[in-house]
């Protein structure tokens, strides 16, 4: 036991027996205390009963003790404990930062068409295939074209450009309006279009004037000489300014399936050839044709099967004719008087004609 230990023991053992004495008066008479001096047994009593208080006050500060000192040890022991068994401390909770928001990828913006700012023409009326220049302005463009549908319905020629896309001009000769301008890039094509108002370089043939097609722009009249010659099944006409022979068959003669119909033929007739075939006698009342279309009938097997004899001898004289454009790349047309004074309207894409009017 400590010291510590004994001088609690002691010091409570005194503090009992002051409390045992106080609790005695502090003179007793005289009679009194003869009679406790001759009770031994009460003194006795009285003392074993302190010293009994002591030792259980003394036991009870040894277990006091005891205890205080295991607590101590345990205390230390922890204190010395292996690390291996120590508990883990507790990791200390650390606050998780939140999540980055997505950014959005910066939106690229889409390519846009071209815009037309401005497009005209140096001249809005015109002669037929007179010199334009058209100007315009753009944004955006990486190529412009120039384009339009000539007189017969067809795109016209490709038209160069002077300068870049977006701020260029071009040379042209229409014969028709509208003029249209295109420009493009990736993302698609701006267009616009110019009218022009275009007059006729050449005027009807006045045995023409108010005929169906008088709307139309005609081509140069033509004046020049002519010869002419009836058969069975047609006629003939020879033009001195094209040195063509057109043979004219009668419906479903010749090469004619339906209606009426045409072939032309170069005159390959040079003089000092032979006029004629002396071989070939025709019928009473017939006649074989000489020179250029005696060459032509003779030396084609349709022809001279398809018109027959000729029925009178050639004629000569001037005529005229004028044509103009239709639609299409073939579909052109001519009027021609013939020596009778009777005017043919020919169609050269179907090689068919009648009389007008």
């Amino acid at each position: 036991m400590g010291c510590g230990v004994r001088l609690l023991t002691l010091m409570l053992l005194i503090v009992l027996v002051a409390a045992s004495c106080a609790g005695q008066p502090a003179a007793a008479p005289l009679s009194e205390a003869t009679d406790a001096a001759t009770t031994p047994d009460t003194a006795a009593k009285s003392v074993t009963e302190v010293a009994t208080a002591a030792v259980e006050a003394t036991a009870a500060v040894e277990t006091t003790a005891t205890a205080a000192a295991m607590a101590a040890a345990t205390a230390a022991a922890t204190a010395i404990a292996p690390i291996s068994t120590l508990k883990p401390p507790e990791p200390t909770a650390t606050s998780t930062p939140p999540a980055p928001t997505a950014v959005p990828p910066t939106a690229t913006q889409a390519p846009s068409a071209p815009v037309i700012l401005a497009f005209n023409a140096d001249r809005s009326d015109i002669a037929e295939r007179e010199t334009v220049i058209l100007r315009w302005q753009g944004q955006g463009a990486d190529s412009a074209a120039v384009w339009w549908f000539d007189a017969r319905g067809l795109p016209a020629a490709p038209v160069e450009v002077t300068g870049n896309s977006n701020n260029g001009s071009a040379v042209i000769n229409p014969d028709a309006s509208p003029i249209h301008l295109t420009l493009r890039n990736a993302a698609g094509e701006a267009n616009a279009m110019v009218e022009l108002n275009i007059h006729c370089v050449y005027a009807w043939i006045p045995e023409l004037e108010g005929n169906p097609n008088a709307s139309r722009c005609p081509g140069a009249p033509v004046y020049t000489a002519a010869a002419q010659q009836p058969f069975e099944n047609g006629f003939m006409v020879w033009l001195a300014n094209e040195g063509l022979i057109t043979v004219f068959y009668n419906a479903g003669q010749g090469p004619c399936l339906n209606g009426p119909c045409f072939r032309s033929y170069p005159d390959n007739f040079r003089e000092g050839d032979p006029e004629s075939d002396p071989t070939i006698s025709p019928p009473d009342g017939r006649y074989q044709p000489i020179r250029g279309f005696g060459l032509v009938w003779r030396t084609d097997a349709e022809v001279r099967n398809g018109l027959g004899w000729a029925t009178t001898p050639e004629t000569g004289g001037d005529t005229w004719a004028q044509g103009f454009s239709g639609m299409g790349r073939h579909n052109s047309y001519t009027y021609l008087r013939n020596l009778n004074g009777q005017i043919i309207f020919m169609t050269h894409m179907d090689s068919d004609w009648e009389f007008y009017p």
